[in-house]
């Protein structure tokens, strides 16, 4: 659950970090990772991970050859502190 202003009150919703490659001319939907808040990971006994820290584990995981570039683009929120 997630405070809405727009609603005003709390509404579901699902939080994911994703990939989008493209390549030669495609465009695919490569992988994603469920974002969970702080609160919900200690009540479940589950490890917490920022989205910073999804995002990483999805681009270090991308198989690319070392010949290959790779260029990352993504929301300017990751980088900022």
């Amino acid at each position: 659950m997630q405070y809405s202003n727009e609603d005003g009150k709390s509404v579901w919703y699902h939080n994911l970090v994703t990939a989008h490659v493209v390549s030669e001319g495609g465009s695919y939907a490569w992988d994603f990772s469920p974002y969970y808040q702080k609160d919900y990971c200690a009540a479940q006994q589950l490890a917490f991970k920022s989205k910073k820290d999804l995002a990483v584990e999805i681009i270090e995981a991308f198989p690319a050859m070392d010949d290959e570039r790779v260029y990352v683009l993504m929301d300017s929120w990751y980088t900022s502190e």
